[in-house]
């Protein structure tokens, strides 16, 4: 676990977060929530950002978050599912449903930044299920461009165990 302490007025808080991780200027946070993951992404890109977990095989059956901002602060976000070693299509093309939750989106000084809310176990096939305390490797990447099908600029890969507080 990490702290983080943000001065508020001439108040010091401290904030915990449960894990959080940088691969290739891409940040990654996570916090458990009841039945919710809320996760928080953030790169040097105004284009698209992405997290992925449960790949079998680099990109396949991987279940996706990609999201972008446009206007500074509008915030789009879809569910994407790995097809193949290389690709991916967004769910509800393929008969599953969007099952993220848009909190915050902001664009500032070259960099785009996603906080979204999901549940641990959507009953969605093409959703891998989050289990708690179990390794679960991570896909991170980012693009140039307000368009998820466009290729990543940068992609790096990292492990991590969903934990509650």
């Amino acid at each position: 676990m990490k702290w983080s302490f943000v001065l508020c007025g001439m108040l010091w808080v401290g904030m915990m977060f449960a894990e959080m991780v940088e691969v290739n200027g891409i940040r990654f946070a996570y916090e458990v929530v009841s039945n919710e993951v809320i996760f928080t992404m953030e790169a040097p890109t105004t284009g698209w950002v992405a997290v992925g977990w449960g790949a079998t095989a680099r990109m396949k059956d991987a279940d996706y978050l990609m999201g972008y901002v446009t206007n500074g602060n509008v915030g789009v976000v879809e569910d994407h599912f790995g097809v193949s070693v290389t690709g991916h299509r967004r769910d509800t093309e393929l008969g599953g449903v969007d099952n993220f939750r848009l909190i915050e989106a902001s664009e500032s000084n070259g960099r785009t930044r996603l906080v979204i809310a999901r549940l641990l176990n959507t009953k969605d096939t093409y959703d891998v299920v989050l289990a708690l305390d179990k390794p679960i490797d991570i896909i991170l990447a980012y693009g140039r461009f307000d368009n998820t099908s466009s290729k990543h600029v940068s992609i790096g890969k990292t492990k991590m165990i969903l934990k509650r507080k």
